[in-house]
């Protein structure tokens, strides 16, 4: 067994990278499971809305300026010291223009939302935006050169160290301020970790600011628009219900993001850097797309459909009847995050082959939508009717995104792409129909009775039918093939290893 861990720690391959961010993620969405769990106890939907108003204003500061740093250094062909000192100055440029921003206008939103309470906050969360500036570049650099346990191992201990503070915050004082010095904790934490764990001490340069400029501008456009096409529900929720209804929604959308990403996220961060070293290899580019799109699907198009049907279940089992509003605003945007998911694989082959402009100009539109939506098509929209508007949204990005790819590989067809989505679609939908009619079998079960067997019976479905699916369609290559693989190579792994000692 030390054998095979020390293999895939020190393997650089997609497949290593990939199991490294697995663990990483899930352990970082188990410490906000129970985060989430404990907090919703200690606290109100309204201590939670007003850290929402202002992580929502701090992060559309941050996307304004965003140099899109992390992106251009993982995305360059060769890498020296030089680029690695300028691009530390220039995050710390931008986290300390943002931490000023921040800081001179916590009065002004204190005043746009009637809450003299997001005043401080918002100073609070402006200083530790410009403590996290000072963090070292060995997490970006270790991502850059493949040392995906080392990343791996910098994120999981500062997310442990701010969960643990966070929660004993949490039980001491008993309101937001657990949230926002949380937030200050852990990004000094960070700081340390970093050179801990990097020992090389940063130098103020700009001698190859060039070499980020031109990737820079149509980054930050590209973060503006998609942090705003995040946000904007926040932002007009808050304005239009108030704290506490925001706080409802915001956890929400935390949960609702997390089967997509945690199980979608890691295999994304270990292609990105594999897709950027074969940029130049078209036909590779295009099996690793059609493959990442497949394994995306397969394991996206289930869990969000599931989520979206055991949301009221879920919402009164963890967060309790305080949070009753939370599930069908959860129902809409677990299908959101869903179909959005489908675009990981191509937004990530864009940016390895540099198209910054059309992910920012797609972007912008996709917000242009949204905005349409918000104010012009519904002006008096509710919550609920803004989470099924980011569906909608999503579904017109994936098209995009489609094109896009197609546009940048030649060769690969419409019939290549359906073929990779269309049996995780169909063992969704007849997993959905198994689910809801044990629901309405079991409708008088409690509630938590009822999601754990509905839960299992959904996994039961799923894995049966994509297998059943899958057989039929003569086991052609592709995402089934590939977690097979998978499988059997660390099973015969382990078995090597246990036999040789």
């Amino acid at each position: 067994m030390k054998t095979l861990l020390r293999k895939i720690f020190d393997s650089r391959s997609v497949l290593s990278g990939a199991l490294l961010y697995i663990a990483m993620r899930w352990f970082d969405r188990l410490a906000g499971v129970v985060s989430t769990i404990i907090l919703a106890r200690l606290l109100t939907p309204d201590d939670f809305g007003i850290v929402a108003i202002a992580t929502v204003v701090l992060g559309l500061a941050m996307v304004m300026l965003d140099f899109g740093i992390q992106v251009a250094v993982v995305q360059l062909q060769k890498l020296d010291r030089d680029d690695i000192d300028t691009a530390w100055t220039l995050r710390l440029i931008q986290n300390a223009v943002i931490a000023v921003l921040l800081i001179g206008s916590a009065g002004y939103v204190a005043t746009y939302y009637h809450d003299p309470r997001l005043q401080p906050v918002l100073v609070a969360l402006g200083f530790a935006y410009l403590l996290e500036g000072l963090t070292g570049m060995g997490p970006v650099v270790f991502q850059k050169q493949q040392q995906y346990a080392r990343e791996v191992a910098f994120f999981m201990a500062k997310r442990a160290g701010s969960l643990v503070v966070t929660i004993a915050l949490a039980l001491w004082l008993r309101n937001y301020w657990a949230l926002v010095i949380g937030t200050v904790v852990a990004n000094v934490l960070g700081v340390a970790l970093s050179y801990t764990m990097y020992r090389v001490a940063p130098r103020l340069t700009l001698s190859r600011w060039r070499s980020f400029v031109g990737a820079s501008l149509w980054l930050s456009l590209h973060s503006v628009s998609g942090y705003a096409s995040q946000q904007l529900d926040k932002l007009v929720v808050g304005r239009r219900d108030g704290a506490a209804m925001l706080g409802a929604y915001s956890i929400a959308d935390q949960i609702s993001a997390m089967p997509t990403s945690e199980l979608l996220a890691p295999i994304s961060r270990a292609l990105f850097p594999a897709m950027a070293a074969i940029q130049g290899d078209q036909e590779r580019l295009r099996r690793v797309f059609l493959l990442a799109l497949g394994i995306q699907s397969m394991l996206a198009l289930p869990a969000a459909i599931g989520l979206a049907l055991v949301s009221s279940d879920l919402v009164a089992v963890v967060l309790g009847p305080g949070w009753n509003q939370a599930a069908p605003i959860m129902l809409a945007l677990a299908l959101a995050y869903g179909v959005n998911a489908l675009t990981h694989s191509g937004t990530y082959l864009l940016n390895s082959l540099a198209r910054y402009r059309e992910l920012a100009l797609l972007r912008w539109a996709m917000l242009a939508v949204l905005v349409l939506l918000i104010f012009v098509v519904s002006p008096s929209s509710d919550a609920r009717q803004i989470a099924w508007f980011r569906g909608e949204v999503a579904a017109i990005g994936v098209c995009a995104v489609i094109w896009l790819v197609m546009r940048h590989l030649p060769g690969l067809s419409v019939m290549e792409i359906a073929k990779q989505v269309v049996r995780p679609a169909l063992a969704s939908l007849v997993m959905a129909g198994a689910v809801l009619g044990l629901q309405r079998l079991g409708a008088e079960l409690g509630d938590w009775q009822r999601l754990a067997a509905v839960s299992l019976l959904g996994a039961v479905v799923y894995v049966a039918t994509t297998g059943l699916l899958w057989k039929v369609a003569g086991r052609p290559p592709g995402a089934e093939e590939w977690v097979l693989q998978t499988l059997r190579s660390v099973v015969s792994r382990l078995r090597n290893d246990s036999s040789g000692g």
